[in-house]
């Protein structure tokens, strides 16, 4: 039994490793400016509100239906975005599978809302923002700080 259990650990250990997943260049992502690449098929994009709406929104892009995912687009409290938006990254929580950015891009501008994290992908050499820099921007705004 304990064998068992020491084989199925090592087992997964290593299929965590050959995999094509790592947490680590999301996890770098926290105060940096970011790009929001979706699906290349969509033009479209959705930041949510809250949390929890982001998580349904995860649920309706693993359906894989680009109608489906306008329908969420146009019936819940969701901001539309260009794919390939700007954004800077507030906070990443890897294991729920999202992000908290502020849209930089648009009439929107600045809007905090949530994304999926794998629409980060890519950035992981991207560029992070001075803490001087960062609130002369927020300042141009009016924004409360957060």
């Amino acid at each position: 039994m304990i064998k068992g259990i020491k084989l199925f650990l090592v087992a997964g250990i290593l299929c965590l490793a050959f995999s094509g997943l790592s947490f680590a260049q999301y996890y770098e992502l926290d105060g940096k400016w970011a790009v929001i690449n979706g699906p290349k098929d969509y033009q479209n994009l959705g930041v949510t509100l809250d949390a929890e709406t982001c998580d349904l929104m995860i649920t309706v892009l693993g359906w894989r239906d680009k109608g489906e995912f306008d329908f969420f687009l146009q019936r819940f409290n969701v901001l539309r975005i260009q794919n390939h938006a700007h954004a800077y990254v507030l906070n990443v929580e890897l294991f729920e599978g999202k992000a908290k950015v502020v849209v930089l891009d648009g009439l929107q501008r600045p809007f905090t809302g949530w994304i999926p994290v794998q629409w980060l992908e890519g950035n992981e050499k991207g560029p992070g923002i001075p803490d001087s820099e960062y609130y002369a921007y927020r300042s141009q705004f009016r924004l409360p700080k957060f």
